[in-house]
């Protein structure tokens, strides 16, 4: 069974009933296993701290939330997003703390990941990226 994690900004799409999300969501069926990284979870609920979301907002968010599992912080999981992070170091390029847990969770699990920022994640060893495609990009890429 495929395995799909799904980056904060489709999950942001989505609870703001944007059009972007449109594409992202035949990605989500009940054939395939569906995360999100604890990172997406930490981030979604800074935003609605920081911008005093109302009890309907937040009601949706936890019920969107809990089709997902949840990838949990584990010790092997912090390997994986030093080696992210160091790589991107390596290659000249930088990476959010952010985006580097959320790799590593993709990679920790073997997890296709979901994300409408493709540049954040192109060039990490192993990543597999699903995005809307840019004009002359294909849809999926190792």
């Amino acid at each position: 069974m495929e395995h799909i994690l799904i980056d904060t900004n489709v999950l942001s799409y989505i609870l703001k009933n944007d059009t972007r999300s449109a594409y992202y969501l035949p990605y989500l069926s009940s054939e395939k296993v569906l995360a999100v990284s604890f990172q997406t979870v930490a981030e979604l609920y800074r935003w609605a701290e920081k911008y005093s979301w109302g009890k309907t907002k937040l009601n949706k968010l936890e019920s969107l939330l809990k089709r997902f599992v949840v990838v949990p912080y584990d010790n092997k999981l912090a390997r994986i997003w030093a080696k992210v992070v160091n790589e991107r170091e390596r290659a000249g390029k930088s990476i959010s703390y952010e985006d580097a847990w959320i790799a590593a969770c993709a990679l920790r699990h073997s997890a296709t990941l979901l994300t409408h920022n493709r540049k954040h994640f192109e060039g990490i060893t192993g990543i597999k990226i699903i995005s809307q495609p840019e004009e002359g990009q294909f849809l999926s890429k190792k």
